[in-house]
């Protein structure tokens, strides 16, 4: 039976005759007055015992504004009355009245400092307000009050190493591991602080002592033999790395970590070795072995071992039935066989990869479509790009790569289908939308609408004005057109000023004189493309043969005419010029 001294049961008496409310003052009564207050008035008034209940009642109802004012008059009223502070500062404090709750918290603990409530209060306060120094000594306090707390220890010796106290802060871990014996945690935490201070030897004796309680758990040999390899210390390393082994030779981590070893000290071929058992091993996790086949992706690039060592992994993984629905590794091994120059089987891989759950990634479709397109296989490329559109009709490349693919299979209207179709989606990407123009011009050249292909040259010319490429070839189709020559001698111009010494671009340019009549620099310009580029395609020699044959050198015409058939120029067309020649 609970006994209450008798002011207490007048008080009880009184409340539930006006209220009613004895489940309210069994819920009120371990804030106020669970155990005896020796700081409290001797004799309190009734009128006190009602106000405060009736600030309790109001806050329950979450009146808060006016609990709080009720509160506040009842500590001008009893200012030695430290609960009234204590429930005045949690009221402001769910206010966001942080320095008013403050105040109050602090006035509660100055009051009653034995009651941990208040320590916690402004513990919580303190965290708040960041103070740390006081929040310090508020953890302080309580631990005085409650050292067997292992919770509000930790936090205290989070606190010390933030604020750059780490002895401070291992002493109190060091309490704690006398209370709790050794965990994982706070060994750690007592690791990382030796580790800040420099002191390899006490991190390593934490972990030591970690790996003695839990003889199984080769984590934590491998975390002793991280912090000896990362500090210099290769042969301790080496000894934990062979304590794992010798505990468990099945478990792939160790080799991961000899593999590593071998590697610092030079030794490739027994790094490999080891790395081929760690990745082999069906005790390796996936998510586990990716980041070491990426780190050797990476580094393939530049050692032929490396590079045969990889592909021979990738190709014994790819092929274990554990594997044959992880996307990420058929897409690794994809992107190996592009690196080599096995585009085909490279395809071929992604293809199998955006089949499988979680592998239809855009990327991927990305690489496929850039292959295509590298190696001219259109008929690919508007295949693999009507395939990427029905997963992604909102993205702009593949409408791109669509009207490159039918403008090059010289199907210009459905060309510019997909490119017109396609350019509402390029959004804050300029060049891509560049390149839409670009084709746009192409393909409307092509079909011979002069005035629609001219203005997409314009539209892409407003965004890259230094584009010599799309210069040059501006600048072509309106010399083979015989329009505009002033413009285009300018692009030509420009665009050979840009890039100069380019065999293509100088061919434009006399091309362009050529047009204009302008006979003999036209033959110059045609010279120097030939010295610089000692296998002219067919379309630059019937350019020379035919600015030589208009220069009145038929002779020389016809030498260079019988050339570009050599080079697969169309026959009929050639042989016409020839049959003008005298």
């Amino acid at each position: 039976m609970v006994h209450f001294p008798k002011s207490r049961l007048a008080i009880l008496a009184f409340w539930i005759k006006n209220t009613g409310a004895l489940l309210l003052w069994l819920l009120m009564a371990p804030l106020s007055w669970g155990q005896k207050d020796s700081s409290a008035p001797s004799h309190q008034d009734l009128s006190f015992e009602k106000q405060f209940f009736k600030a309790q009642a109001l806050k329950l109802r979450g009146d808060t504004a006016e609990a709080a004012q009720l509160f506040a008059q009842l500590g001008k009223k009893e200012p030695a009355e430290a609960v009234v502070f204590y429930e005045l500062a949690r009221l402001r404090q769910a206010q966001g009245q942080l320095p008013a709750a403050l105040e109050a918290g602090e006035k509660a603990a100055r009051l009653k400092p034995q009651n941990p409530a208040y320590w916690k209060l402004l513990i919580g306060l303190y965290k708040q307000s960041r103070r740390p120094v006081a929040l310090l000594e508020a953890y302080r306090q309580l631990l005085k009050l409650e050292p067997e707390s292992p919770t509000e220890r930790l936090a205290y010796s989070e606190k010390l190493l933030r604020q750059g106290k780490p002895q401070a802060a291992l002493a109190q871990l060091d309490t704690l591991e006398d209370q709790l014996g050794t965990s994982e945690q706070i060994t750690n935490l007592q690791k990382s602080i030796y580790l800040k201070l420099g002191m390899v030897d006490s991190a390593a004796a934490e972990l030591r002592e970690l790996i003695r309680a839990y003889p199984a758990n080769l984590e934590y040999y491998g975390t002793l033999g991280q912090i000896y390899a990362a500090n210099e210390r290769p042969q301790k390393a080496y000894q934990v790395y062979q304590e794992m082994v010798a505990r468990d030779s099945t478990d792939p981590r160790p080799y991961l970590d000899l593999a590593n070893y071998y590697r610092q000290q030079g030794d490739l071929q027994a790094s490999l070795q080891h790395l081929r058992i760690a990745l082999r091993s069906e005790e390796l996790p996936l998510d586990k072995k990716m980041p070491v086949l990426l780190s050797l992706f990476k580094a393939s690039t530049q050692d032929t071992n490396l590079r045969r060592e990889l592909g021979n992994l990738l190709s014994y993984l790819t092929a274990q039935p554990a594997y044959q629905k992880a996307p990420q590794l058929h897409t690794l091994y994809g992107d190996f066989l592009s690196q080599q120059g096995k585009d085909s089987a490279a395809v071929q891989r992604f293809l199998y990869a955006l089949n499988l759950p979680g592998g239809s990634k855009f990327a991927i479709w990305e690489q496929v479509l850039l292959i295509d397109v590298q190696n001219g296989w259109y008929d690919s490329l508007a295949t693999h790009s009507q395939a990427a559109l029905a997963r992604y009709p909102n993205q702009p490349l593949p409408y791109l790569f669509s009207g490159v693919a039918y403008t090059e299979l010289d199907e210009l209207k459905k060309a510019v289908e997909y490119l017109q179709t396609g350019l509402p989606y390029v959004l804050s990407n300029p060049r891509l939308k560049e390149q839409f123009y670009i084709q746009l011009a192409d393909a409307y050249h092509r079909l011979e609408q002069h005035a629609q292909s001219d203005a997409q040259f314009e539209k892409a010319l407003d965004i890259n004005p230094r584009n010599a490429t799309l210069l040059n070839n501006y600048a072509y189709y309106l010399a083979q057109r015989g329009e505009k020559l002033d413009k285009a001698l300018k692009m030509t111009q420009r665009s050979n000023k840009l890039k100069p010494q380019n065999p293509t671009f100088l061919d434009t340019w006399a091309w362009v004189l050529y047009q204009q009549g302008k006979l003999a620099p036209a033959r110059a310009k045609m010279e120097q493309v030939l010295r610089l580029d000692t296998s002219p395609s067919a379309e630059v020699l019937v350019h020379y043969a035919d600015i030589l044959k208009a220069s009145g050198q038929m002779k020389k015409a016809r030498k260079f005419y019988k050339k570009a058939l050599k080079a697969g120029a169309p026959p009929e067309q050639v042989q016409a010029k020839m049959a003008e020649l005298p």
